[in-house]
């Protein structure tokens, strides 16, 4: 009977291998300064995340600055990984995001730094049991895919009240990607899926731009460029048998940003952010590698149509000191539909928009260190129906996809960060001198 099993797992994970992702950034990062408002940072980022957000305010970080982030994301997600297992949800998952940056003002218009984050990815484990050919089994499907940045950064003051910037960023990738399913009146467990794949993509590019219009109202424009990843591995197995030299391509989109910050007074700021991802770059890419049969190798092509859409993420967000020291946050971002509901993933964001609600506080010790601490909280749906996504249909152009169902996310983040600034950029406007006050000479006659 165990060639009997092998079959009936392999012909249910040909059809069930939901795996990436739709739309790989995480829109909830960094740090907890920024999150507290909502993530909004383009126009003013005057620390090290602005190798992050924008190369060009790491001229605002005086003498030099660091700031080290701890970001746990904490979540789950409902989908429908088999056509047996439709509308469950896994099980609750944590990816540990972080931040680790500096930078050092090398000239009095040239700053230069770097830094190391998790840019974004996707995870998620579901276990469920169906039957088949009058047997029933155990499944535990699971996926974990993560994008480290590690990126020296330049920053140049061009004018008093305008600044450029350019990030290199080398993207390190690593995918895994697992099926298990054991019959549930015993015997042996078939891996029917496992691909553990690692990469690096070298072309990698943020560009950044700042203006100060006034002295309290600032602006910023930011683009990185498309990134092709090639991830690979030595030996996989796919539907319970092994192939080597196997290949898979992760599209890191390119990503347009501008926002604008307004300080109000010394109590209030505000400030807005907008970004358009061209998620259509992501189409249709092939999980490749070569079966091993004996003597024979065979060619293995197996496609994954995704067909993403452009998507958009507005971000608002303001900040009230109610103390010298102590400064409350708030803000809000709406993240537009990137997947393409014929071709969903049980294993991301569901085909449909997203919301985040954030709330944050800021200490500030002196000068020169402060802390911050922020939570926020993202939630989002779609309901996949069969005229939606026809199973005949979806699965004969990619068996990668999920199935019809009910999709969502559910994500909370917790973030806490240290900031600390090595000399401080003044940017008060400079004014001019007041005529002093003539005071009356001791012995002047006073009025009665």
């Amino acid at each position: 009977m165990k060639w009997f099993t092998r079959l009936v797992c392999s012909a249910t994970v040909l059809s069930a291998t939901s795996a990436f992702a739709a739309g790989y950034d995480t829109p909830m990062l960094y740090s907890a300064y920024h999150m507290g408002s909502g993530g909004t940072a383009i126009g003013s980022v005057d620390d090290a995340t602005a190798i992050f957000h924008n190369p060009a305010g790491l001229s605002l970080s005086g003498k030099g600055s660091a700031v080290v982030d701890f970001s746990p994301l904490m979540g789950q997600i409902q989908g429908s990984p088999d056509e047996n297992a439709r509308s469950i949800k896994s099980a609750f998952a944590m990816s540990p995001f972080f931040f680790l940056g500096g930078s050092y003002q090398l000239h009095d218009r040239i700053h230069i730094g770097a830094a190391a984050y998790l840019l974004g990815g996707a995870a998620g484990s579901y276990a469920y049991d169906y039957t088949k050919f009058g047997g029933t089994y155990h499944a535990v499907d699971s996926a974990k895919l993560s994008f480290i940045e590690v990126s020296p950064t330049v920053s140049v003051k061009i004018l008093d009240n305008l600044r450029f910037g350019v990030t290199y960023r080398p993207v390190i990738t690593s995918f895994d990607r697992t099926r298990f399913d054991t019959p549930a009146s015993g015997g042996a467990q078939v891996t029917n899926l496992d691909l553990s794949m690692k990469g690096v993509g070298w072309t990698g590019v943020r560009l950044g731009l700042q203006y100060d219009v006034t002295p309290n109202l600032s602006m910023g424009l930011t683009f990185r460029n498309k990134v092709d990843i090639t991830v690979a591995a030595d030996k996989i197995t796919y539907s319970a048998f092994e192939f080597d030299n196997a290949t898979y391509h992760f599209i890191l989109p390119a990503k347009l940003g501008y926002g604008l910050h307004w300080k109000i007074n010394e109590i209030l700021r505000v400030a807005a952010d907008f970004e358009y991802i061209f998620n259509s770059q992501n189409d249709v890419v092939n999980l490749a590698g070569n079966q091993i049969i004996g003597p024979v190798s065979t060619p293995l092509v197996v496609p994954n149509a995704m067909y993403w859409k452009d998507s958009f993420t507005i971000r608002v967000g303001g900040a009230v000191k109610v103390s010298k020291p102590l400064e409350l946050r708030a803000g809000y971002v709406f993240d537009s539909q990137a997947a393409n509901i014929r071709y969903p993933t049980a294993f991301g964001s569901p085909p449909g928009n997203t919301q985040i609600g954030t709330l944050g506080a800021g200490y500030t010790f002196s000068p020169l260190f402060d802390m911050s601490l922020a939570v926020a909280a993202r939630y989002g749906s779609a309901t996949v129906s069969e005229t939606d996504s026809p199973p005949a249909d979806v699965h004969k152009a990619s068996p990668f996809s999920g199935y019809p169902g009910d999709y969502a996310i559910l994500l909370i983040g917790a973030y806490i960060d240290a900031r600390f600034h090595f000399g401080i950029v003044d940017k008060t406007p400079i004014m001019e001198d007041e005529a002093p006050v003539a005071e009356p000479a001791a012995d002047s006659p006073t009025a009665p």
